[in-house]
């Protein structure tokens, strides 16, 4: 799976171990939470940039409960992510570790952090793991922002879908 090409570079933490974006949506934390933990929204929402869409998302939402997805790309191959659940904390932490076949490192994490801000709720993920690794820094510094904002576009679309009374 590659990564569009961005005009910023990857934030990258101080140890070269991790990609880290933030982006604030202006939703509540449990919305936000919704659309990570719904197995159904997220389909709504993750992976659709041109390069590959989405396919499949099935979890067991527990600590050390299994994920598996795959998205497709445009020429067909499929790709596949295996994880476990890390941390469950509704609406404010979300953690799997994060097994791909399209990539190095073997395993890796990613962790959703959901702060309450003004106007809405500040998302940012990390995705660790990654020392040793800078193409895979690259490619998921690529491709972190779209994902964050399509979690964006998507809350909002349905937040102006279903007003609240």
């Amino acid at each position: 799976m590659t990564s569009p090409a961005r005009s910023l570079p990857p934030t990258i933490s101080a140890d070269q171990d991790a990609v880290v974006e933030q982006i604030d949506i202006a939703a509540t934390p449990e919305t936000v939470w919704a659309a990570l933990a719904d197995p159904q929204q997220l389909l709504q929402w993750w992976g659709d940039c041109g390069l590959s869409h989405i396919v499949s998302w099935e979890q067991e939402l527990k600590v050390g409960g299994a994920l598996h997805a795959c998205w497709r790309g445009p020429d067909g191959a499929d790709f596949h992510l295996d994880g476990k659940f890390l941390v469950i904390d509704p609406p404010r932490c979300l953690s799997y570790s994060w097994c791909c076949d399209w990539a190095p490192p073997e395993t890796s994490a990613v962790t959703w952090e959901l702060k309450p801000v003004a106007g809405g709720t500040r998302v940012q993920i990390t995705h660790s793991g990654l020392r040793g690794y800078p193409e895979a820094i690259q490619s998921y510094g690529g491709g972190w922002p779209g994902v964050l904002r399509g979690l964006r576009d998507c809350v909002l679309q349905a937040a102006s879908r279903n007003p609240a009374k």
